[in-house]
């Protein structure tokens, strides 16, 4: 019974937020806020049966409503990146072992959206995103050269920027959906804990291994080996920065510097180049050493 009123009642609230995106009443990016929700119903009962039949629910109503689309294949996505996120913190799965597979999800369906765009649509969602921002830039940019060569810089590791949004939107969401666990109370489920943060998998090997599949990729797909390897680079930096973040706010927090100082720390990271040039160097050098000793603590 109460299977059948959890699934009626995620399906019944699912369903009236598609009707609002589509009618054009909600905002788009309300679509995460229902992501939340389908994490939060998937860690308190640990049973995807309490989540799935309510999904279904929702797209064949929005299918019977406005027929088939891809952004309702979006949104079905982004319903399993969800319970995907649920069921990981139902498990008490370790910091990385919650934040990589979900940012994979996540960043597998910006990729799968833009892929769809094009194909079926002849919208090249990616180039209108350049776009915009290229509008943005023309306006306090006046050499035209300048502006060419950043263009043909960003559309070249155009992958990288995706990655790099859904990196740190993908942060964004365990940070709020740990925080909203915090305030429901939920006992025997896990949290996302970033100054746990850290990749114990990633070894000098590891990333000889991931250049040579990035190396033979580039050679199957006729993708530059220059630029398919530069993506890979923009990819460990952005992860080693994390890492390195993770042990700021580590030390900040054991040393019990107060929430206002981490926020700042946090705040100037996303802002400061130098700040965060040396968060990247912290974390690559906590990757052989592991000041925080976490391989013996997790």
């Amino acid at each position: 019974m109460k299977k059948s009123k959890s699934n009626l009642l995620l399906g019944l609230l699912g369903l009236s937020v598609i009707v609002g995106i589509f009618s054009g009443f909600i905002p788009t990016i309300f679509v995460y806020s229902l992501s939340l929700l389908f994490a939060y119903v998937s860690t308190r009962y640990g049973d995807v049966g309490y989540v799935l039949p309510g999904l279904a629910m929702m797209l064949l109503g929005g299918l019977f409503l406005y027929g088939p689309s891809i952004s309702l294949v979006e949104i079905g996505l982004l319903m399993l990146y969800g319970v995907f996120m649920g069921m990981s913190f139902s498990k008490r799965l370790r910091p990385e072992m919650i934040y990589f597979p979900t940012l994979a999800i996540l960043f597998a369906i910006m990729l799968l959206t833009f892929f769809l765009q094009k194909s079926l649509l002849g919208v090249d969602g990616l180039e209108a995103v350049i776009d915009t921002y290229m509008n943005q830039v023309q306006a306090s940019v006046n050499d035209p050269q300048l502006l060419i060569n950043l263009r043909a810089t960003i559309k070249e590791f155009s992958l990288s920027i995706v990655f790099l949004v859904a990196v740190m939107l993908n942060l964004f969401l365990l940070w709020i959906f740990s925080k909203i666990l915090d305030i429901r109370k939920l006992k025997n489920t896990g949290r996302f804990h970033f100054e746990f943060f850290r990749l114990r998998e990633l070894k000098f090997f590891q990333i000889i291994q991931l250049i040579g599949l990035v190396i033979l990729g580039s050679l199957l797909t006729g993708m530059p080996t220059q630029t398919a390897l530069g993506n890979l680079v923009f990819i460990l930096i952005a992860i080693f920065y994390l890492q390195g973040l993770s042990l700021s706010i580590f030390l900040l927090k054991s040393r019990k510097r107060g929430r206002i100082l981490t926020a700042l720390v946090v705040l100037l990271s996303l802002t400061v180049p130098f700040i965060q040039l040396f968060l990247l160097i912290l974390g690559l050098i906590e990757q052989s050493k592991d000041f925080r000793k976490l391989e013996k603590v997790l």
